[in-house]
């Protein structure tokens, strides 16, 4: 998984010292995060990092249009302990699933499979 993010160096108006600084771009939610979040970082398709990372040419309208929600199924939500609230706590412990606890979450949907060659399929 791949955010979208912006570096900068600059100097201090303060202290005169050179700042590598950086972000994480954010967007609007998908609607698997809109249930947890109002917005969610942007999460970038594989295809799209060259662009993204200034490999090959893009417009400034062909990056901007990378920032949007990405699809539902590139997410995976699972209710995990409280302390993950916490700063001050750290570790892998943190996104382990909490047993038996309900998600508030609808059940992600099966995986359609895709049918074999010569098949019909009614669109109705």
């Amino acid at each position: 998984m791949v955010m979208a993010g912006l570096w900068a160096k600059w100097k201090s108006p303060m202290s005169g010292e050179e700042v590598l600084s950086c972000t994480i771009l954010t967007c609007g939610p998908n609607k698997v995060m809109s249930e947890l979040h109002d917005r969610m970082p942007v999460i970038l398709a594989e295809n799209d990092w060259p662009q993204w990372l200034g490999e090959e040419p893009a417009s400034e309208q062909e990056l901007l249009s990378l920032l949007k929600p990405c699809p539902d199924e590139a997410l995976e939500i699972w209710p995990v302990n409280k302390m993950v609230g916490n700063v001050r706590n750290n570790g892998p412990q943190l996104i382990l699933p909490v047993p038996n606890e309900p998600s508030r979450l609808a059940p992600r949907p099966k995986p359609v499979s895709k049918p074999e060659l010569g098949t019909t399929i009614d669109c109705e």
